[in-house]
Protein backbone atom coordinates (compact mmCIF):
# COMPACT_ATOMS: atom_id res chain seq x y z
CA UNK A 1 0.00 0.00 0.00
CA UNK A 2 1.19 3.53 -0.69
CA UNK A 3 2.51 5.56 2.27
CA UNK A 4 -0.13 8.31 1.99
CA UNK A 5 -1.71 8.26 5.48
CA UNK A 6 -5.04 9.47 4.06
CA UNK A 7 -5.14 6.42 1.82
CA UNK A 8 -4.15 4.08 4.64
CA UNK A 9 -6.90 5.48 6.86
CA UNK A 10 -9.51 5.28 4.11
CA UNK A 11 -8.60 1.72 3.14
CA UNK A 12 -8.69 0.77 6.82
CA UNK A 13 -12.27 2.01 7.06
CA UNK A 14 -13.18 0.27 3.81
CA UNK A 15 -11.79 -2.96 5.28
CA UNK A 16 -14.43 -2.75 8.03
CA UNK A 17 -17.27 -2.87 5.47
CA UNK A 18 -18.90 -6.31 5.08
CA UNK A 19 -18.40 -7.85 1.65
CA UNK A 20 -20.72 -9.79 -0.64
CA UNK A 21 -18.33 -11.82 -2.78
CA UNK A 22 -20.05 -12.18 -6.16
CA UNK A 23 -18.19 -15.20 -7.56
CA UNK A 24 -16.15 -18.15 -6.27
CA UNK A 25 -15.28 -21.74 -7.21
CA UNK A 26 -14.09 -22.79 -3.74
CA UNK A 27 -14.55 -26.11 -1.93
CA UNK A 28 -18.20 -26.48 -0.92
CA UNK A 29 -17.57 -26.92 2.79
CA UNK A 30 -15.29 -28.14 5.60
CA UNK A 31 -15.32 -31.75 4.41
CA UNK A 32 -13.51 -30.71 1.22
CA UNK A 33 -10.62 -29.02 2.99
CA UNK A 34 -7.65 -31.30 2.33
CA UNK A 35 -5.32 -31.55 5.35
CA UNK A 36 -2.62 -33.02 3.09
CA UNK A 37 -2.75 -30.21 0.51
CA UNK A 38 0.61 -29.07 -0.83
CA UNK A 39 1.40 -25.35 -0.97
CA UNK A 40 2.73 -25.18 -4.53
CA UNK A 41 0.19 -27.58 -5.96
CA UNK A 42 -2.61 -25.49 -4.42
CA UNK A 43 -1.22 -22.07 -5.29
CA UNK A 44 -0.61 -23.19 -8.87
CA UNK A 45 -4.03 -24.70 -9.53
CA UNK A 46 -4.77 -21.77 -11.80
CA UNK A 47 -4.06 -18.08 -12.52
CA UNK A 48 -0.43 -17.58 -11.46
CA UNK A 49 0.63 -20.79 -13.17
CA UNK A 50 -0.80 -19.36 -16.43
CA UNK A 51 1.58 -16.42 -16.12
CA UNK A 52 4.47 -18.81 -15.45
CA UNK A 53 3.61 -20.75 -18.59
CA UNK A 54 3.18 -17.52 -20.57
CA UNK A 55 6.65 -16.42 -19.42
CA UNK A 56 8.11 -19.53 -21.02
CA UNK A 57 8.33 -22.01 -18.13
CA UNK A 58 8.77 -25.46 -19.73
CA UNK A 59 6.00 -27.94 -18.96
CA UNK A 60 8.43 -30.67 -17.75
CA UNK A 61 9.93 -28.22 -15.26
CA UNK A 62 6.46 -27.28 -14.04
CA UNK A 63 5.53 -30.94 -13.64
CA UNK A 64 8.62 -31.55 -11.49
CA UNK A 65 7.89 -28.45 -9.41
CA UNK A 66 4.43 -29.83 -8.67
CA UNK A 67 5.80 -33.17 -7.43
CA UNK A 68 4.91 -33.00 -3.73
CA UNK A 69 7.32 -35.83 -2.91
CA UNK A 70 10.26 -33.45 -3.48
CA UNK A 71 11.43 -30.78 -1.00
CA UNK A 72 9.40 -27.61 -1.42
CA UNK A 73 12.48 -25.35 -1.46
CA UNK A 74 13.98 -27.35 -4.34
CA UNK A 75 10.73 -27.21 -6.24
CA UNK A 76 10.44 -23.46 -5.78
CA UNK A 77 14.01 -23.15 -7.03
CA UNK A 78 12.95 -24.71 -10.33
CA UNK A 79 10.38 -21.93 -10.71
CA UNK A 80 12.25 -19.03 -9.15
CA UNK A 81 13.44 -17.15 -12.24
CA UNK A 82 10.02 -17.36 -13.91
CA UNK A 83 8.32 -16.54 -10.59
CA UNK A 84 10.27 -13.28 -10.52
CA UNK A 85 9.23 -12.49 -14.09
CA UNK A 86 5.60 -12.76 -12.95
CA UNK A 87 5.72 -11.40 -9.41
CA UNK A 88 4.37 -7.97 -10.41
CA UNK A 89 1.34 -9.36 -12.24
CA UNK A 90 -1.94 -9.15 -10.38
CA UNK A 91 -1.81 -12.90 -9.82
CA UNK A 92 1.66 -12.61 -8.30
CA UNK A 93 0.71 -9.65 -6.14
CA UNK A 94 -2.33 -11.51 -4.77
CA UNK A 95 -0.21 -14.46 -3.61
CA UNK A 96 2.34 -12.22 -1.88
CA UNK A 97 -0.44 -10.34 -0.13
CA UNK A 98 -2.12 -13.60 0.87
CA UNK A 99 0.93 -14.96 2.66
CA UNK A 100 1.36 -11.64 4.47
CA UNK A 101 -2.25 -11.58 5.62
CA UNK A 102 -2.61 -15.26 6.52
CA UNK A 103 0.86 -16.34 7.61
CA UNK A 104 2.82 -13.17 8.40
CA UNK A 105 5.53 -13.60 5.74
CA UNK A 106 6.54 -10.59 3.61
CA UNK A 107 6.27 -12.50 0.33
CA UNK A 108 6.62 -15.96 -1.15
CA UNK A 109 10.21 -16.55 -2.28
CA UNK A 110 13.16 -18.88 -1.80
CA UNK A 111 13.83 -17.61 1.71
CA UNK A 112 10.25 -17.99 2.95
CA UNK A 113 8.74 -20.88 1.01
CA UNK A 114 9.55 -23.56 3.62
CA UNK A 115 8.05 -21.53 6.46
CA UNK A 116 4.98 -20.67 4.42
CA UNK A 117 4.53 -24.31 3.41
CA UNK A 118 4.62 -25.38 7.08
CA UNK A 119 2.13 -22.67 8.09
CA UNK A 120 -0.09 -23.58 5.15
CA UNK A 121 -0.16 -27.25 6.16
CA UNK A 122 -1.02 -26.33 9.73
CA UNK A 123 -3.89 -24.14 8.51
CA UNK A 124 -5.64 -26.93 6.61
CA UNK A 125 -8.21 -27.77 9.27
CA UNK A 126 -11.96 -28.17 8.72
CA UNK A 127 -12.63 -24.60 9.88
CA UNK A 128 -10.25 -23.09 7.32
CA UNK A 129 -12.91 -21.76 4.96
CA UNK A 130 -14.62 -19.93 7.82
CA UNK A 131 -11.33 -18.55 9.13
CA UNK A 132 -10.27 -17.26 5.72
CA UNK A 133 -13.55 -16.04 4.23
CA UNK A 134 -15.39 -14.76 7.28
CA UNK A 135 -12.65 -13.92 9.78
CA UNK A 136 -9.75 -12.77 7.57
CA UNK A 137 -11.86 -11.24 4.77
CA UNK A 138 -15.11 -10.10 6.36
CA UNK A 139 -17.12 -11.80 3.62
CA UNK A 140 -20.73 -12.39 4.67
CA UNK A 141 -21.50 -14.67 1.75
CA UNK A 142 -19.81 -15.82 -1.45
CA UNK A 143 -21.79 -16.71 -4.54
CA UNK A 144 -20.54 -20.18 -5.32
CA UNK A 145 -20.45 -21.67 -8.81
CA UNK A 146 -19.43 -25.29 -8.35
CA UNK A 147 -20.76 -28.64 -9.64
CA UNK A 148 -21.98 -29.29 -6.06
CA UNK A 149 -23.01 -25.74 -5.19
CA UNK A 150 -26.54 -26.83 -4.28
CA UNK A 151 -25.04 -28.93 -1.45
CA UNK A 152 -22.68 -26.19 -0.24
CA UNK A 153 -22.31 -24.77 3.27
CA UNK A 154 -24.96 -22.03 3.39
CA UNK A 155 -23.21 -20.30 6.29
CA UNK A 156 -20.48 -19.47 3.75
CA UNK A 157 -22.13 -19.56 0.36
CA UNK A 158 -25.10 -18.61 -1.76
CA UNK A 159 -25.40 -21.23 -4.54
CA UNK A 160 -25.30 -20.39 -8.23
CA UNK A 161 -26.58 -22.86 -10.82
CA UNK A 162 -24.54 -23.29 -14.01
CA UNK A 163 -26.82 -23.57 -17.04
CA UNK A 164 -23.96 -24.75 -19.25
CA UNK A 165 -24.72 -28.48 -18.97
CA UNK A 166 -28.33 -27.80 -20.04
CA UNK A 167 -27.19 -26.01 -23.20
CA UNK A 168 -23.82 -27.43 -24.20
CA UNK A 169 -25.10 -30.83 -25.35
CA UNK A 170 -22.30 -32.17 -27.56
CA UNK A 171 -23.01 -35.89 -27.67
CA UNK A 172 -24.29 -38.89 -25.77
CA UNK A 173 -21.84 -38.37 -22.86
CA UNK A 174 -23.45 -34.96 -22.20
CA UNK A 175 -26.86 -36.59 -22.02
CA UNK A 176 -25.55 -39.43 -19.86
CA UNK A 177 -24.15 -36.89 -17.41
CA UNK A 178 -27.52 -35.13 -17.14
CA UNK A 179 -29.30 -38.43 -16.66
CA UNK A 180 -26.93 -39.50 -13.90
CA UNK A 181 -26.95 -36.15 -12.10
CA UNK A 182 -30.70 -35.60 -12.18
CA UNK A 183 -32.22 -39.10 -12.52
CA UNK A 184 -33.89 -38.33 -15.85
CA UNK A 185 -34.19 -40.29 -19.09
CA UNK A 186 -33.34 -38.66 -22.44
CA UNK A 187 -34.07 -40.65 -25.60
CA UNK A 188 -34.81 -37.81 -28.00
CA UNK A 189 -35.27 -34.09 -28.50
CA UNK A 190 -38.61 -33.86 -26.68
CA UNK A 191 -37.16 -35.81 -23.76
CA UNK A 192 -34.26 -33.36 -23.63
CA UNK A 193 -36.58 -30.34 -23.41
CA UNK A 194 -38.65 -32.06 -20.74
CA UNK A 195 -35.50 -32.90 -18.78
CA UNK A 196 -34.28 -29.30 -18.98
CA UNK A 197 -37.65 -28.03 -17.76
CA UNK A 198 -37.75 -30.54 -14.93
CA UNK A 199 -34.21 -29.70 -13.80
CA UNK A 200 -34.98 -25.98 -13.76
CA UNK A 201 -38.16 -26.66 -11.79
CA UNK A 202 -36.19 -28.58 -9.19
CA UNK A 203 -33.44 -25.96 -8.96
CA UNK A 204 -35.92 -23.12 -8.52
CA UNK A 205 -37.85 -25.16 -5.93
CA UNK A 206 -34.61 -25.17 -3.90
CA UNK A 207 -34.76 -21.39 -3.82
CA UNK A 208 -32.00 -20.78 -6.38
CA UNK A 209 -32.44 -17.48 -8.19
CA UNK A 210 -28.91 -16.97 -9.52
CA UNK A 211 -27.69 -18.71 -12.68
CA UNK A 212 -24.39 -18.72 -14.56
CA UNK A 213 -23.44 -18.91 -18.24
CA UNK A 214 -19.74 -19.73 -18.69
CA UNK A 215 -19.99 -20.95 -22.27
CA UNK A 216 -17.66 -18.24 -23.63
CA UNK A 217 -14.90 -20.78 -23.01
CA UNK A 218 -16.44 -23.06 -25.64
CA UNK A 219 -18.20 -20.91 -28.25
CA UNK A 220 -19.15 -17.31 -29.09
CA UNK A 221 -21.62 -15.70 -26.70
CA UNK A 222 -23.90 -14.77 -29.60
CA UNK A 223 -26.85 -17.20 -29.54
CA UNK A 224 -29.14 -16.43 -32.49
CA UNK A 225 -32.83 -17.18 -32.09
CA UNK A 226 -33.52 -20.57 -33.66
CA UNK A 227 -36.79 -22.34 -34.42
CA UNK A 228 -37.73 -25.63 -32.82
CA UNK A 229 -37.78 -27.52 -36.12
CA UNK A 230 -34.24 -26.44 -36.97
CA UNK A 231 -33.06 -27.40 -33.48
CA UNK A 232 -34.75 -30.78 -33.68
CA UNK A 233 -33.08 -31.44 -37.04
CA UNK A 234 -29.73 -30.52 -35.47
CA UNK A 235 -30.28 -32.76 -32.47
CA UNK A 236 -28.75 -35.96 -33.84
CA UNK A 237 -25.52 -34.10 -34.59
CA UNK A 238 -25.66 -31.91 -31.49
CA UNK A 239 -24.71 -28.83 -33.52
CA UNK A 240 -24.84 -25.06 -32.95
CA UNK A 241 -28.53 -24.72 -33.83
CA UNK A 242 -29.36 -27.05 -30.94
CA UNK A 243 -27.26 -24.99 -28.52
CA UNK A 244 -28.84 -21.75 -29.75
CA UNK A 245 -32.33 -23.12 -29.22
CA UNK A 246 -31.55 -24.56 -25.82
CA UNK A 247 -30.04 -21.29 -24.60
CA UNK A 248 -33.17 -19.35 -25.50
CA UNK A 249 -35.36 -22.12 -24.09
CA UNK A 250 -33.56 -21.78 -20.75
CA UNK A 251 -33.64 -17.97 -20.84
CA UNK A 252 -37.38 -17.94 -21.53
CA UNK A 253 -37.86 -20.18 -18.51
CA UNK A 254 -35.86 -18.02 -16.09
CA UNK A 255 -36.90 -14.61 -17.49
CA UNK A 256 -38.70 -13.32 -14.42
CA UNK A 257 -38.33 -10.67 -11.77
CA UNK A 258 -35.70 -11.44 -9.15
CA UNK A 259 -33.67 -13.86 -11.27
CA UNK A 260 -30.07 -13.00 -12.17
CA UNK A 261 -27.90 -14.53 -14.87
CA UNK A 262 -24.16 -14.15 -14.39
CA UNK A 263 -22.20 -14.30 -17.65
CA UNK A 264 -18.48 -14.79 -18.25
CA UNK A 265 -17.12 -12.22 -20.69
CA UNK A 266 -13.58 -11.25 -21.61
CA UNK A 267 -10.37 -13.03 -20.72
CA UNK A 268 -10.64 -16.79 -20.17
CA UNK A 269 -8.60 -18.54 -17.50
CA UNK A 270 -5.90 -20.65 -19.08
CA UNK A 271 -3.46 -20.35 -21.96
CA UNK A 272 -4.26 -20.24 -25.67
CA UNK A 273 -8.03 -19.65 -25.55
CA UNK A 274 -10.12 -17.95 -28.23
CA UNK A 275 -10.78 -14.46 -26.89
CA UNK A 276 -13.12 -13.64 -29.78
CA UNK A 277 -15.85 -15.76 -28.18
CA UNK A 278 -16.14 -13.49 -25.19
CA UNK A 279 -17.05 -9.99 -26.42
CA UNK A 280 -19.96 -8.62 -24.36
CA UNK A 281 -21.53 -7.09 -27.47
CA UNK A 282 -22.46 -10.67 -28.48
CA UNK A 283 -25.12 -10.49 -25.75
CA UNK A 284 -27.14 -7.63 -27.24
CA UNK A 285 -30.02 -9.79 -28.46
CA UNK A 286 -30.41 -11.36 -25.02
CA UNK A 287 -30.52 -7.95 -23.32
CA UNK A 288 -33.33 -6.90 -25.65
CA UNK A 289 -35.32 -10.13 -25.48
CA UNK A 290 -35.27 -10.91 -21.76
CA UNK A 291 -36.21 -7.68 -20.03
CA UNK A 292 -37.25 -9.24 -16.70
CA UNK A 293 -33.95 -11.05 -16.29
CA UNK A 294 -31.04 -9.17 -14.72
CA UNK A 295 -27.67 -9.79 -16.38
CA UNK A 296 -24.60 -9.62 -14.14
CA UNK A 297 -21.69 -9.33 -16.57
CA UNK A 298 -18.36 -10.61 -15.35
CA UNK A 299 -14.73 -9.61 -15.46
CA UNK A 300 -15.12 -6.08 -16.80
CA UNK A 301 -15.31 -7.72 -20.23
CA UNK A 302 -11.54 -7.20 -20.33
CA UNK A 303 -10.13 -6.29 -22.83
CA UNK A 304 -13.53 -5.11 -24.10
CA UNK A 305 -14.28 -3.08 -20.97
CA UNK A 306 -15.33 0.13 -22.74
CA UNK A 307 -18.02 -1.70 -24.69
CA UNK A 308 -19.31 -3.28 -21.51
CA UNK A 309 -19.49 0.06 -19.71
CA UNK A 310 -21.59 1.43 -22.56
CA UNK A 311 -23.94 -1.57 -22.41
CA UNK A 312 -24.39 -1.20 -18.64
CA UNK A 313 -25.12 2.49 -19.16
CA UNK A 314 -27.78 1.79 -21.81
CA UNK A 315 -29.66 -1.22 -20.46
CA UNK A 316 -31.55 -1.09 -17.14
CA UNK A 317 -31.25 -4.87 -16.75
CA UNK A 318 -27.47 -5.09 -17.29
CA UNK A 319 -25.00 -4.84 -14.39
CA UNK A 320 -21.22 -4.66 -14.10
CA UNK A 321 -19.34 -7.20 -11.96
CA UNK A 322 -15.63 -6.68 -11.21
CA UNK A 323 -15.06 -10.25 -10.04
CA UNK A 324 -11.57 -11.52 -10.98
CA UNK A 325 -10.56 -8.18 -12.51
CA UNK A 326 -8.47 -6.71 -9.67
CA UNK A 327 -5.94 -9.51 -10.18
CA UNK A 328 -6.15 -9.70 -13.96
CA UNK A 329 -4.92 -6.11 -14.20
CA UNK A 330 -4.96 -4.11 -10.95
CA UNK A 331 -4.13 -0.67 -12.36
CA UNK A 332 -6.43 -0.91 -15.36
CA UNK A 333 -9.27 -2.04 -13.10
CA UNK A 334 -8.67 1.01 -10.92
CA UNK A 335 -8.69 3.30 -13.94
CA UNK A 336 -11.80 1.63 -15.34
CA UNK A 337 -13.66 1.92 -12.04
CA UNK A 338 -12.73 5.60 -11.78
CA UNK A 339 -14.06 6.28 -15.28
CA UNK A 340 -17.12 4.07 -14.95
CA UNK A 341 -18.28 5.75 -11.74
CA UNK A 342 -18.60 8.90 -13.86
CA UNK A 343 -20.53 7.22 -16.68
CA UNK A 344 -22.62 4.43 -15.10
CA UNK A 345 -25.13 4.69 -12.22
CA UNK A 346 -23.31 3.66 -9.05
CA UNK A 347 -26.00 1.16 -8.05
CA UNK A 348 -25.11 -1.03 -11.05
CA UNK A 349 -21.54 -1.97 -10.05
CA UNK A 350 -20.39 -4.81 -7.78
CA UNK A 351 -16.78 -4.30 -6.76
CA UNK A 352 -15.49 -7.71 -5.73
CA UNK A 353 -15.60 -11.39 -6.51
CA UNK A 354 -12.57 -13.51 -5.67
CA UNK A 355 -13.09 -16.13 -8.42
CA UNK A 356 -10.61 -18.57 -6.85
CA UNK A 357 -10.55 -22.36 -6.52
CA UNK A 358 -8.48 -22.19 -3.32
CA UNK A 359 -9.26 -20.15 -0.23
CA UNK A 360 -5.85 -18.55 0.29
CA UNK A 361 -6.17 -16.54 -2.90
CA UNK A 362 -9.25 -14.64 -1.78
CA UNK A 363 -7.75 -12.37 0.93
CA UNK A 364 -4.91 -11.32 -1.36
CA UNK A 365 -7.36 -10.43 -4.11
CA UNK A 366 -9.66 -8.59 -1.72
CA UNK A 367 -6.72 -6.62 -0.34
CA UNK A 368 -5.93 -5.36 -3.85
CA UNK A 369 -9.62 -4.58 -4.46
CA UNK A 370 -9.91 -2.54 -1.25
CA UNK A 371 -6.77 -0.60 -2.07
CA UNK A 372 -8.02 0.04 -5.59
CA UNK A 373 -11.32 1.26 -4.23
CA UNK A 374 -9.56 3.51 -1.71
CA UNK A 375 -7.38 5.10 -4.39
CA UNK A 376 -10.34 5.71 -6.68
CA UNK A 377 -12.45 7.27 -3.93
CA UNK A 378 -9.59 9.39 -2.62
CA UNK A 379 -9.16 10.84 -6.12
CA UNK A 380 -12.89 11.62 -6.23
CA UNK A 381 -12.53 13.39 -2.88
CA UNK A 382 -9.59 15.40 -4.17
CA UNK A 383 -11.65 16.35 -7.21
CA UNK A 384 -14.41 17.63 -4.93
CA UNK A 385 -16.92 15.00 -6.09
CA UNK A 386 -17.19 13.25 -2.71
CA UNK A 387 -16.58 14.03 0.92
CA UNK A 388 -15.29 11.33 3.26
CA UNK A 389 -18.76 10.28 4.39
CA UNK A 390 -19.89 10.01 0.77
CA UNK A 391 -16.80 8.02 -0.18
CA UNK A 392 -17.38 5.46 2.56
CA UNK A 393 -21.07 5.27 1.70
CA UNK A 394 -20.17 4.57 -1.93
CA UNK A 395 -17.61 1.96 -0.87
CA UNK A 396 -20.30 0.16 1.11
CA UNK A 397 -22.64 0.32 -1.86
CA UNK A 398 -20.07 -1.24 -4.21
CA UNK A 399 -18.92 -3.96 -1.80
CA UNK A 400 -22.18 -4.83 -0.05
CA UNK A 401 -25.38 -2.96 -0.86
CA UNK A 402 -25.34 -3.37 -4.64
CA UNK A 403 -24.78 -7.14 -4.75
CA UNK A 404 -27.11 -7.68 -1.78
CA UNK A 405 -29.87 -5.84 -3.64
CA UNK A 406 -29.16 -7.35 -7.05
CA UNK A 407 -29.16 -10.91 -5.73
CA UNK A 408 -31.97 -10.23 -3.23
CA UNK A 409 -29.99 -11.44 -0.26
CA UNK A 410 -31.61 -11.18 3.16
CA UNK A 411 -29.47 -11.14 6.28
CA UNK A 412 -30.31 -12.30 9.78
CA UNK A 413 -29.24 -10.68 13.08
CA UNK A 414 -25.99 -12.68 12.95
CA UNK A 415 -25.10 -11.05 9.63
CA UNK A 416 -25.53 -14.28 7.69
CA UNK A 417 -27.73 -14.81 4.67
CA UNK A 418 -31.18 -16.19 5.42
CA UNK A 419 -31.81 -19.32 3.33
Amino acid sequence: MQSDPRLSDLVGEIAAIPVVDTHEHLPIGPSQVNPEADLLREYLIHYFVRDLISSGLPEPVLARALDASLPVADRYGLLSSHWEFCRLTGYGQALDRAVRILYGFPRLDGDTVEGIAAAFRASNRPDKLHRVLRDACGIVTSLLCHPQSLESDRSLYTPVFDIGPLVWITGRPSLDALEAAWNVRIDGFSDLLAAVDGILDRVEAMGVRIFKNGLAYARPLLFPETGREEAERAYPGFGPALHDYLMHHVLRRIDRDGVVLQIHTGLQEGNGNDLRYTHPEHLLNQFHLYRNLKFDIFHMGYPYQDSLAALVKMFPNVYLDLCWTHIITPRLTRRFLAETLESVPANKISAFGGDYCFADGVPGHLDIARENLGKVLLDKMDDGLLDRKGALSLARRLLFDNPAELFRLEFGPDGRVRT
